[in-house]
């Protein structure tokens, strides 16, 4: 929800941390219209943060930030699994593209078609696929996902103690210490 970026925003305001993590662990991602709200954030005014390829059938749209970009000079590893999809997984990938930000954990889900529904007699409808997301840099995610840049997968005790979320934990959470630590790195 962008309501709760932006709670989170301000607390990230208020305290200006070195460095942040997003963690974009299944985050089934939204709207495309929340994804550019958010992603004004992120980056700088006039960067390219997605790119949807028509398949030649139309010219191609190129959506660009509008906003501060507050977060851009911020020290930052994005964390991905599974879980990560659609406007979820382009945030990850125009990190890494734009920002050269380093993502960590499983391969992202791969849901990257933009998709109309069609309504048919009867209460029926038809789902057609008529466009796809690109990072900025022309990647097409669909059915192929992202690919962390430091591939960790998480225990079957992990995923038990996981579960239900209860804050922060180094210890129970291979990832999230893994990027605490490259975040350390990061000059």
């Amino acid at each position: 929800l962008v309501s709760e970026f932006y709670k989170s925003l301000d607390v990230i305001k208020q305290k200006n941390p070195k460095g942040i993590i997003v963690d974009l662990r299944n985050n089934p991602g939204g709207y495309l219209e929340a994804y550019l709200e958010i992603a004004n954030n992120f980056f700088k005014k006039g960067e390219t943060v997605l790119i949807q390829d028509f398949n030649g059938k139309k010219e191609n749209t190129i959506e660009i930030s509008s906003g501060d970009g507050f977060l851009k000079d911020k020290k930052m590893i994005v964390l991905v699994n599974e879980g990560t999809a659609s406007a979820a997984e382009i945030l990850a990938g125009a990190l890494r593209d734009n920002n050269k930000v380093k993502i960590i954990g499983e391969k992202s889900f791969g849901k990257g078609s933009v998709q109309e529904i069609m309504p048919l007699r009867n209460n029926n409808f038809l789902k057609l696929t008529i466009a796809y997301w690109l990072t900025p840099k022309g990647t097409n995610i669909s059915k192929k996902g992202i690919e962390p840049d430091i591939k960790i997968k998480l225990t079957e005790e992990e995923l038990n103690t996981l579960g239900a979320y209860d804050g922060i934990n180094l210890i129970k959470d291979s990832q999230l210490k893994k990027a605490v630590d490259e975040l350390n790195k990061i000059k």
